[in-house]
């Protein structure tokens, strides 16, 4: 899905594939990339996919790639809440320190709250953000972010897209069904964002 002028999503390739390796993904995104044209491709967004990750970086080698912010919150959430040693106020707290470091767009400020961070969470939790967010932060921290994003976030309207096309379609879909399906969804939902 790319996002239109208009901050609208707009479908422009569905994929039916045996799994999701970064194989399979590469061959959809470069059937993609031969159709449109790859240099105005900008930022991409995912959730924390490393086979969508490595496709995208071998057929987009320009894209700034960005993890998709309520991805990230609601991993970080369920990692610290697995960890079972904190009480909900200070997993509430450490999540709004990381949540700053997501939306600072300044370095300094970023830095400045990794620090405050460090200093207060427990040594494990010191150590699951060493080790899943803050040696990665050109995925996910805002100061980071070199592309236009046009405010947009998350993966929500691809979200939402797929949400619409389940609901016609499941394991016993006959794959002609399934492409008559898709075809008037996408039809349907551009027509109804245009008019």
């Amino acid at each position: 899905m790319c996002i239109d002028n208009n901050g609208q999503g707009r479908p422009v390739l569905h994929a039916f594939m045996q799994n999701e390796c970064a194989l399979y993904i590469e061959s959809c995104l470069q059937f993609l990339e031969a159709r449109y044209a790859a240099e105005q491709t900008l930022t991409v967004f995912i959730d924390k996919d490393m086979a969508e990750l490595i496709a995208i970086q071998a057929v987009f080698p320009l894209a700034n790639i960005r993890l998709c912010s309520f991805h990230v919150a609601s991993a970080v959430k369920r990692a610290l809440q697995r960890k079972g040693n904190m009480s909900a106020k200070q997993i509430a707290t450490y999540i709004e320190m990381f949540r700053g470091q997501r939306d600072s767009e300044i370095e300094e400020e970023y830095n400045s709250l990794r620090d405050q961070m460090a200093a207060v969470c427990p040594p494990d939790v010191v150590q699951y953000f060493e080790q899943q967010w803050w040696g990665c932060p050109r995925l996910w921290a805002a100061h980071c972010s070199d592309s236009p994003t046009f405010h947009v976030t998350t993966t929500n309207h691809a979200e939402s897209f797929h949400q619409k096309i389940k609901r016609g379609l499941n394991n016993r879909t006959s794959l002609s069904a399934a492409l008559a399906y898709l075809c008037e969804t996408s039809t349907n939902l551009t027509t109804a964002r245009t008019t």
